[in-house]
């Protein structure tokens, strides 16, 4: 009678394993191997995010800003993979700063790309890093936009990044002399 009930519970655990990895009950093993080396890699991607991640968090900590009166801006070129870890890393920072413009810019596979952050205190006062992104991607025939507080704009060649950065340095500096 246990060994009948020991029987019918490893069946329906091997059903049950069937039904999670859908595979045959004879290419479960094979199955469940897949399933852990998948996960390994999946651990090791994760483990290479983060340490990239906390790479940028490292470069944008250490960056030194110009200052102009009370407002601090600091302009610089990133290795971000992409613009959402650009927009994830700026958001966690520009939180937790005061009269702070941030202009962080990349390369993308053909065109560069930056993002614009300006801290809530400067966006009440009437810096629009929407308007800071439409103005410098103007100047390079592209468009720009986004949130007050967040923006992006772009450039049609990597090879303009550096002048991309320039322009923002430019529209900063000029933004700063209307501040109210």
């Amino acid at each position: 009678k246990e060994a009948v009930k020991y029987v019918q519970k490893q069946s329906e655990i091997i059903i049950g394993l069937q039904n999670v990895l859908r595979s045959s009950q004879d290419e479960l093993v094979e199955r469940a191997g897949k399933v852990v080396i998948e996960q390994k890699k999946l651990m090791k991607m994760i483990e290479k995010g983060l340490k990239e991640s906390s790479e940028l968090k490292d470069l944008y900590q250490k960056s030194i800003p110009t200052k102009i009166g009370e407002v601090k801006y600091i302009i610089s070129e990133t290795n971000a993979k992409n613009i959402n870890e650009l927009k994830s890393l700026g958001d966690q920072f520009i939180q937790k700063e005061q009269s702070l413009i941030r202009v962080l810019g990349i390369k993308g596979e053909k065109k560069p790309t930056i993002i614009v952050l300006v801290t809530q205190d400067l966006v009440q006062k009437g810096i629009n890093a929407g308007d800071l992104a439409s103005a410098i991607g103007s100047e390079f025939g592209t468009g720009g936009g986004g949130k007050p507080h967040m923006a992006t704009t772009g450039a049609q060649n990597n090879d303009q990044l550096g002048s991309l950065l320039n322009q923002a340095n430019t529209h900063i500096k000029l933004a700063l002399t209307t501040l109210k």
